[in-house]
């Protein structure tokens, strides 16, 4: 088995952490058509941890757009939000419009101090018109229709979706 470069820094010193299962399931639905699972990678040198190989941004999106609603969405007490939240409070006063890429239902988003303006970019329209009413503006729908705008954020987050981004750097503004 070859050692994948790991997409943040570029290294070749990835291990094998282990096989992922082959997807039957995906966002609470039943696929017609099984997803690979891959492997999944550690790179010693930035301490990313990623899937290799990707799917393509085609499939991620069709995956993402017909996904149930509520699979990621609940109530319980999430430590990831609880700790981007609190970091993020040091901006409250200061930043004013922050984007979520892949907000999902907005939940993250609803955390977020009163004083930020919040925008989402989300491709599942059911996700999309939950996060309407936590008060989040979807701008776009994919990764590609948000590098399109002009606006300007002052944060910019992409919790769960950095790992699916071929080119990292790249994405990163």
């Amino acid at each position: 088995m070859s050692v994948p470069i790991c997409r943040t820094c570029g290294s070749d010193t990835s291990r094998f952490v282990g096989r992922l299962p082959v997807g039957h399931v995906f966002a609470g639905r039943r696929l017609v058509d099984a997803v690979p699972g891959g492997g999944l990678w550690h790179c010693a040198d930035c301490d990313f941890v990623f899937r290799h190989p990707l799917l393509g941004d085609d499939v991620y999106e069709r995956l993402y757009r017909a996904g149930g609603l509520g699979v990621w969405d609940s109530e319980q007490r999430r430590e990831d939000f609880q700790l981007i939240q609190r970091y993020l409070r040091r901006w409250d006063g200061l930043a004013k419009d922050v984007v979520d890429i892949g907000c999902y239902t907005g939940h993250l988003l609803a955390l977020l101090p009163k004083s930020f303006r919040l925008f989402g970019v989300e491709p599942n329209l059911e996700a999309s018109t939950v996060a309407a009413t936590r008060g989040v503006t979807v701008i776009a729908a994919t990764v590609d229709d948000f590098a399109l705008a002009s606006a300007h954020y002052d944060l910019i987050m992409a919790c769960d979706v950095i790992e699916h981004v071929p080119d990292v750097e790249a994405a990163l503004p």
